[in-house]
């Protein structure tokens, strides 16, 4: 009597002459036109490779062209002004960018100009040159005290929201165009803080001091001391812009 193992064996053999038999066209297929399925498969295996080279390729431009972004941003040297800034952030030069606006920047009164003509006059023709991190940086939001106001409001006659349009070329001369939706909001809802025991916040305390002595009146008979108001402008505020709520 055969053992179980050898009834295995025969039930196997048989198994594998039935899908043998039933696969023998395919086998008999792939016989025939084995080398035209070799051709195939090299020409889909080149096809793959051509895209991924162009891939490459095409990230490698994208990471060494220029890329201009405007934004705005709290002014390095106050706490009551915020700066538009157009710079390029990219690992190329920019060439011949154009600057423009959605709605028109007013200059209002020349002998109260708090910037507002320099983005006009600035952005009025095509800037030749912006090298790799290279930066244009104006005043937009110029904090200041207006009468019958409490809080500072902004001295340029400047748009809260705008949209800033740059246009520019590579070296090789391809176009780029980007368009930037900004609000100064952004910026106003800015807070910070600072230690009273760093720089700025003995400055701080420096100047309250002086403050005070500004403040106390006469020292005699004979000498006297004229009264002394800070600007807006002199001390720090907190939070950095605060605004009339909407």
């Amino acid at each position: 009597m055969r053992s179980k193992r050898d009834k295995a064996l025969i039930y196997g053999a048989i198994a594998l002459g039935v899908v043998a038999i039933i696969l023998s066209p395919v086998f008999k297929w792939v016989n025939d036109y084995g080398q035209g399925l070799s051709a195939l498969a090299a020409i889909a295996t080149g096809v793959i490779a051509i895209n991924a080279l162009r891939a490459s390729t095409r990230d490698s431009a994208d990471r060494s062209r220029p890329v201009v972004v405007a934004e705005f941003q709290l002014a390095t040297e106050s706490d009551t002004s915020s700066d538009l800034v157009v710079r390029n952030d990219g690992a190329t030069v920019a060439r011949n960018l154009q600057v423009s606006f959605d709605r028109e920047i007013i200059t209002g009164d020349p002998g109260k100009d708090r910037g507002a003509s320099s983005i006009v006059q600035r952005y009025s023709r095509p800037i030749g040159v912006l090298s790799p991190r290279q930066e244009l940086r104006n005043t937009w939001w110029f904090g200041g005290s207006v009468a019958g106001q409490e809080r500072l409001q902004n001295l340029n006659p400047i748009p809260d929201e705008v949209v800033v349009s740059v246009d520019y070329e590579d070296l090789s001369g391809k176009k780029f165009h980007d368009d930037f939706d900004l609000h100064v909001d952004v910026m106003l809802h800015s807070t910070h803080s600072f230690s009273s025991t760093s720089t700025r916040g003995q400055l701080k305390t420096m100047a309250q001091s002086l403050k005070k002595i500004a403040e106390r009146g006469p020292l005699s008979s004979t000498t006297t001391t004229s009264s002394y108001r800070m600007t807006d402008g002199s001390i720090a505020q907190q939070p950095a812009f605060p605004r009339e709520a909407n």
